[in-house]
């Protein structure tokens, strides 16, 4: 995901992803991520 890094932080790379059909949302290399991304 951070070749996506320019459509905004983590937590809203996720919520793209999974709104684009996506089934597993990988956070890698962030993992202070891991807990903001599960609760939004």
């Amino acid at each position: 995901m951070e070749g996506a890094s320019f459509a905004g932080h983590m937590v809203q790379r996720a919520e793209a992803a999974w709104t684009a059909g996506c089934d597993v949302l990988l956070v890698c290399n962030a993992p202070d991520a891991v807990a903001s991304v599960l609760e939004n």
